[in-house]
C-alpha cells in the first residue's frame, strides 16, 4: 500500500487515527458529518519518519547519542540533548518530494479560503493525547513560514519533557514518538474557549459546562486568563449558571504570529459569549457526544468577522478524561524534575 505523507482533512476520519493522529482524523470526521470544523490538511506519522531519514536526521542524533554511551542521566543532560537535536533538526530542508506536497496542499487551502496567503495554524499532533507537550503554532503565513514551523513542530518531539520521559523508560532517543501535524485555516477569534459535555470537576452527567473569553482560545486552554463559565441543563440546554470571569489580556492575531494584550476595562467582567451563541456551541457538542458515543472535551472559537451562527467553528474535539485521572510513574517523575529545574 502506497504511503500518504499529506492529505486534505476532507480525505480522512476517525478510522484513520493510526495514520494522522486521533486529533486529525477526528478533525475529518467532523467535516464528514456537517460539523463547522476548521478546513485544513494533515501531514501523516510517515511524513515525520520520511523527513527523519531522507534528511539523516534519523543518523544525526544517533551519531550525537553515541557521545553518552550510558544514556541521559539528569536534567542537565536532558536539557543540553533537547537544544543539541533542535539545532539538527532546524538546520534541515524540507526533502522536495515532501514539500511539493506540502506547498500543493497549502495552495488548494488557500484557494478555498480565496486568499494568495492564508493564516494558518500549525498544531502537533501526537499518536498518544498529551496536551501541550509538543508545540502548537497560531497565524502562520506564507510558504517558507509553513515549511519552517512544521519542522519546528516535529523539533518539539525533542523537547525536554519528552526526552525526560524516553530516558526515564530506558529507551533510544531514535525511539522517541513520530507525530502528525495539523495545518488548519486560523479562526481570528472574537472569542474563544473549550466545552464539556460532562461537568469536569463534580462529574455531572446532566451538565454541559463552556468556558470561554476574549481572543484566541490559547488564554483559556493555558489557563493565562479566568475565563467565564456558562453551566447548562445537558437535557434543555438552558443555562443554569453564569460566572463571569476576571479577562484580564486576550491573545490576538497580529502579520505573523500572536501576541498578548490587556482586554479593555469595560469588557473585562464583560461575558465573551450573546445567549445565542451559548446555546448554538452547547447543540454542536451535544451532537459531537452523540455522534462518537461518549462524553466529548472540544474546543470553539467565534468568528470575529463572520454573522452569527456562521462565526462559530471547532477546532478540535476528543473523549473527555475522567476527572481523576493519576500520571503513571514516569509522568509524576518527568514533573518532579521539571519542576524542580523550573524552581531553580
Amino acid at each position: 500500500m502506497k504511503a500518504r505523507y499529506v492529505i486534505p482533512f476532507e480525505e480522512i476520519g476517525k478510522d484513520d487515527f493510526r495514520l494522522v493522529s486521533k486529533k486529525c482524523a477526528n478533525l475529518g470526521e467532523m467535516l464528514k458529518i456537517g460539523m463547522p470544523a476548521t478546513p485544513g490538511f494533515a501531514l501523516s506519522i510517515e511524513a515525520h519518519k520520511l523527513f527523519m531519514e531522507e534528511t539523516r536526521t534519523a543518523h544525526d542524533i544517533k551519531q550525537y547519542m553515541s557521545g553518552f554511551p550510558d544514556g541521559l542521566k539528569n536534567m542537565e543532560q536532558y536539557q543540553q540533548a533537547s537544544k543539541a537535536i533542535y539545532e539538527i533538526l532546524e538546520s534541515k530542508k524540507m526533502p522536495s518530494n515532501l514539500k511539493d506536497k506540502i506547498l500543493k496542499e497549502y495552495g488548494n487551502l488557500c484557494k478555498k479560503c480565496d486568499t494568495d496567503s492564508l493564516s494558518v495554524a500549525v498544531r502537533s499532533a501526537g499518536t498518544v493525547s498529551h496536551p501541550g507537550q509538543y508545540e502548537t503554532f497560531l497565524n502562520v503565513k506564507g510558504e517558507s513560514e509553513v515549511l519552517k514551523k512544521i519542522v519546528e513542530v516535529w523539533a518539539s518531539a525533542y523537547n525536554v519533557r519528552s526526552i525526560a520521559a524516553v530516558s526515564q523508560k530506558g529507551l533510544s532517543l531514535t525511539e522517541s514518538p513520530h507525530i502528525g501535524v495539523a495545518v488548519m485555516r486560523i479562526i481570528e477569534a472574537r472569542s474563544a474557549g473549550v466545552i464539556f459535555t460532562v461537568h469536569p470537576t463534580t462529574g455531572d452527567t446532566s451538565q454541559i459546562v463552556i468556558e470561554g473569553s476574549w481572543g484566541m482560545g490559547e488564554s483559556v486552554v493555558s489557563g493565562a486568563v479566568t475565563p467565564d463559565k456558562y453551566i447548562l441543563n445537558k437535557s434543555s440546554l438552558d443555562v443554569e449558571e453564569k460566572i463571569v470571569g476576571s479577562k484580564l489580556t486576550q491573545m490576538i492575531c497580529v502579520d505573523q504570529g500572536i501576541v498578548e494584550e490587556e482586554v479593555p476595562v469595560e469588557r473585562q467582567e464583560a461575558f465573551c459569549l450573546e445567549d445565542a451563541e451559548v446555546k448554538k456551541i452547547a447543540e454542536l457538542a451535544m451532537r459531537l457526544e452523540t455522534y462518537f458515543g461518549t462524553p466529548q472535551d472540544s474546543e470553539w472559537a467565534v468568528d470575529r468577522q463572520l454573522p452569527f451562527p456562521e462565526n462559530i467553528f471547532y477546532m478540535q474535539t476528543r473523549p473527555q478524561v475522567a476527572i481523576v485521572q493519576k500520571k503513571n510513574t514516569t509522568d509524576q517523575i518527568v514533573d518532579l524534575m521539571l519542576s524542580r529545574m523550573l524552581g531553580s
